[in-house]
């Protein structure tokens, strides 16, 4: 069945309507996570104790922390970033490419920020056997996270897939 060739106004306007409420959840998730990052950087030294930590765990994490604020930042930048050039169907796919290498930058980072948060945390705790099992709770706790945090993101590339696919459906291909 053929399908009339749609303006590159209107394909913009689909692109937009159909990615929105995708985006909305995205750019929530990086303004809950800058903000939460922000203030635990404002309280850290005060109320966790950090002038008893040692200067390298203090470094460490809050380089962590400047990193995932930084690529948040970043990543809000990509997501306003408007849909421009010729080939719909190029511009689509590296989205879905920028969205891809977004998520594992993100599960990195992630996952050397949990890391800096336990070596800044462990760093001035005398274990007991006691003290080993709520270690192991929190990284199982952890494990879990991550596991939410890339099934999360899964989900939105397979859903952004979903949009792209679709949206090729309507639009009539060059031979």
């Amino acid at each position: 069945m053929a399908t009339a060739e749609k303006s590159s106004l209107e394909l913009k306007t689909i692109i937009r309507k159909r990615s929105y409420s995708l985006m909305k959840r995205i750019r929530r998730q990086f303004i809950i996570e800058t903000i939460a990052a922000t203030a635990f950087l404002v309280v850290y030294y005060d109320f966790f104790d950090g002038d008893q930590k040692p200067l390298y765990a203090n470094i460490l994490l809050v380089a962590a922390l400047l990193f995932m604020i930084i690529h948040n930042v970043v990543g809000l930048m990509q997501i306003k970033s408007q849909v421009k050039g010729e080939n719909i169907e190029e511009l689509l796919n590296d989205r879905l490419y920028k969205m891809r290498t977004y998520a594992m930058a993100s599960a990195i980072l992630r996952l050397l920020m949990a890391c800096s948060f336990l070596v800044s945390f462990i760093s001035v705790i005398k274990f007991t056997p006691f003290k080993y099992w709520i270690l192991i709770s929190v990284i199982l706790i952890f494990l879990i996270q991550m596991f939410v945090f890339i099934r999360i993101w899964n989900e939105r590339i397979r859903r952004m897939k979903e949009i792209i696919e679709n949206l090729l459906l309507t639009v009539p291909r060059n031979r």
